[in-house]
């Protein structure tokens, strides 16, 4: 791919050498161009509707405002977007909870290699990431809902009403009105993404979420949505009925 089928890129920071860095980092690749960069949310603002980038690298802070500010200025959003970002844990969750795309600054090659190759595939942001994000990112709070992308829809679904969680082809999320979603990410990366939200990981196919646990078996499961029977693997039933015995 070269020439105009390329994917055109515009990387948004507000840091020059870090900018830099990152345009030689892309340019190893030649199916992308880095078409400009822009240093702030004034000049992305002029860039981005003159250059008519396919994918934006976009950093959450900068001198003029955040990332957010820019995104809030399209609608529908055009362009696929990659956040960058220094290591600060809330951001992270905002990220994640929302199902967007993010590397870590400095940015890393192979980390960047993965970036692109996704980007081929990348789905376009809906302002219902961008806003959760957005104010989870200034409450430094966790978000109530999270982002569950099945292969026609993105689902906002609040973390509250997920009963259990399945590995299967994907992950399945099964839901308090009886919906049931698919999504391509293995259980392990929700596993991580839920951490102290309320869920235990009861056998390596299963997490539950403990609010709507309605009893447990000593024999190996847990009841969830009246009388549905979860298994709870041998090894981890000193685990799981610690912690029911100790919720208050």
């Amino acid at each position: 791919m070269n020439g105009s089928s390329s994917i055109r890129v515009v990387i948004i920071e507000d840091q020059p050498t870090i900018s830099a860095d990152l345009q030689l980092l892309i340019e190893k690749h030649p199916d992308f161009i880095v078409l400009a960069i822009a240093g702030s949310v004034k000049e992305a603002l002029v860039v981005l509707p003159a250059t008519t980038p396919d994918l934006i690298f976009l950093d959450i802070m900068l001198l003029d405002g955040t990332g957010f500010d820019i995104l809030r200025a399209f609608s529908p959003i055009p362009f696929k977007v990659i956040f960058t970002t220094a290591y600060q844990e809330h951001a992270l969750h905002a990220i994640k909870y929302s199902a967007l795309d993010y590397l870590l600054k400095p940015v890393d090659d192979e980390e960047l290699a993965i970036s692109l190759e996704k980007a081929l595939g990348m789905r376009e942001v809906r302002s219902q990431q961008v806003s959760q994000a957005e104010q989870a990112f200034i409450n430094k709070a966790l978000p109530n809902k999270i982002a569950l992308p099945d292969t026609s829809f993105l689902h906002m679904v609040n973390i509250e009403d997920i009963v259990y969680i399945e590995a299967g082809d994907g992950t399945l999320f099964h839901l308090v009105d009886g919906r049931t979603i698919n999504v391509k990410k293995p259980l392990k990366d929700y596993e991580e993404l839920l951490s102290g939200r309320g869920f235990l990981r009861t056998h390596k196919s299963y997490m539950v979420s403990v609010r709507h646990v309605n009893g447990y078996h000593r024999d190996g499961h847990l009841l969830v949505a009246g009388n549905l029977k979860i298994p709870v693997a041998y090894r981890n039933k000193p685990r799981i009925e610690s912690y029911l015995i100790g919720m208050k």
